[in-house]
């Protein structure tokens, strides 16, 4: 049976826990961008790349630039998710579409991300004439594999 001091202990650092406000979950924040039009550069690098048929989404370390092209007129937008080893993510969203004058067209969302970590992304599809809001990783479907690459 356990002592009184022990339990008396126990409540102790129960109450300090609860005063100082640790939790054992954190709230997670999503940064989101929607995808400028841009001209790629001519010294444009790709450290990695996604390439599916719907999309395809780049990082370009050198800026800390990801670039995204939609590549199928299907009302759907294209996003790049990505998360970073310092604890940042997000979402960088193709919201143009792909059809008339503004099919391929490469967008970028331009990050100021910490040096020498690593960032994985991902692309996915996101239906945008649903009711959803494409801001989170979890309105995103066919989705491609995660690929890293240095900041």
């Amino acid at each position: 049976m356990p002592s009184r001091h022990r339990i008396l202990a126990t409540l102790a650092a129960a109450c300090a826990l609860g005063l100082t406000g640790a939790t054992g979950a954190q709230a997670v924040t999503w940064e989101y961008d929607v995808a400028q039009l841009k001209t790629i550069p001519s010294a444009f690098t790709c450290n990695r790349t996604v390439d599916e048929s719907y999309g395809k989404g780049c990082y370009d370390r050198s800026g800390d630039i990801f670039w995204v092209w939609d590549q199928q007129a299907d009302a759907q937008s294209v996003g790049i998710i990505w998360k970073t080893t310092s604890g940042r993510q997000g979402v960088c969203r193709h919201a143009g579409g792909a059809s008339g004058a503004d099919y391929w067209n490469k967008r970028q969302c331009n990050k100021n991300l910490p040096e020498n970590r690593t960032v994985t992304f991902r692309i996915g599809r996101c239906d945008k004439t649903a009711t959803r809001s494409c801001k989170h990783p979890s309105h995103y479907t066919n989705t491609s594999a995660w690929v890293s690459s240095v900041t």
